[in-house]
C-alpha cells in the first residue's frame, strides 16, 4: 500500500496495510482502557520545563504506569527521567519493551532513570 496522506491509521490500498500508527493507537487504547489518571509529575521530580510526565494506576491491578516524553517535540534530544524504582518496563510508542534495572545507570540508590525523548514513553512499574 501507499502512504498518499501522512495521517490515519491504515494505506489506501487493496486490501489497506496497517501503518506503524495503528500499532501505536491500539497501545495507547489498550494501556489506557482500564487506567484512572493519579497525578502530574512535579517540575522537582521531572528536572526539566519541557519533560512532561503523568502518573496513572491500571485499575485491573492497581499499578502505576507512567507516560512521559519531551516538548516541544525533539526527536534529536532526549533527558533523564528518575523513578523510584528497582526497576521498570518501558514502552515505546509502539509497544515494544525493554527492563531498566535501578542499577543501568551506574549506581543503585533506589531509582530507575529513564532516556525520554520526543516519542511518549510508557514505564511500567512492578
Amino acid at each position: 500500500g501507499t502512504y498518499p496522506y501522512k495521517n490515519g491509521l491504515v494505506t489506501d490500498g487493496d486490501p489497506p496495510q496497517r501503518k506503524l500508527s495503528f500499532d501505536a493507537y491500539t497501545y495507547a487504547v489498550n494501556r489506557f482502557k482500564d487506567a484512572e489518571y493519579v497525578r502530574t509529575l512535579t517540575l522537582e521530580e521531572r528536572g526539566r520545563e519541557d519533560l512532561l510526565a503523568y502518573a496513572f494506576r491500571a485499575t485491573s491491578d492497581g499499578h502505576i504506569f507512567y507516560v512521559a516524553w519531551r516538548n516541544p517535540v525533539n526527536t534529536q534530544q532526549t533527558s533523564d527521567l528518575r523513578i523510584a524504582a528497582d526497576y521498570v518496563t518501558t514502552r515505546d510508542l509502539y509497544g515494544s519493551g525493554r527492563t531498566v534495572l535501578d542499577a543501568d545507570d551506574g549506581v543503585q540508590d533506589g531509582y530507575v532513570t529513564i532516556k525520554v525523548g520526543g516519542q511518549p514513553v510508557y514505564i511500567l512499574e512492578r
